[in-house]
């Protein structure tokens, strides 16, 4: 199955269509987001962001005063509607095989039921359903086949001098 060959992670990016909402509250206020994969757009809560930038850091750019966030709100997920398409198109995908192969073990049993019934056995063994007859008439068409379209082939004179080809 290709699916399963993928990355689980790239094939849910690909079938994302819809930009995500998230609210994160802190300790500093509430912060809006709008999230679409890597970037993130501020919708509401630029008071807090301003707050949250204020506080001083030490050398590593921690801050020194904690930014503790208390509660993330998630409103629109759209992950998890791509998820949910994803495993539809596993599910269909996996219902079309089923199918295929339904009708080829259907095919396979009605070919099989016609040649059991047209077979004639001419003799034992090794080619025993190979008709004698037609054989000998096939060895004599190849041989006089081969006979007739041979033909000789002429030997171009090229030399130093003949530049009649150019």
């Amino acid at each position: 199955m290709f699916v399963a060959i993928i990355d689980e992670e790239v094939l849910v990016y690909e079938r994302v269509k819809k930009k995500g909402y998230i609210r994160l509250t802190t300790n500093k206020g509430i912060l809006n987001l709008e999230l679409h994969c890597e970037m993130v757009r501020v919708v509401g809560g630029l008071e807090t962001l301003n707050k949250m930038e204020k506080i001083e850091t030490d050398d590593n750019d921690k801050p020194l005063e904690d930014i503790i966030i208390e509660d993330t709100i998630v409103f629109v997920d759209p992950f998890k509607e791509a998820e949910e398409l994803l495993k539809k198109e596993r599910e269909d995908e996996i219902k079309k095989e089923e199918e295929e192969k339904a009708k080829l073990k259907s095919w396979k049993v009605e070919k099989k039921s016609s040649e059991e019934n047209n077979l004639v056995a001419f003799k034992q063994g090794v080619g025993k359903y190979i008709n004698p007859s037609v054989m000998k008439r096939s060895k004599e068409s190849d041989t006089s086949d081969v006979s007739d379209t041979t033909k000789k082939k002429t030997k171009l004179s090229t030399g130093f001098g003949d530049f009649s080809t150019w």
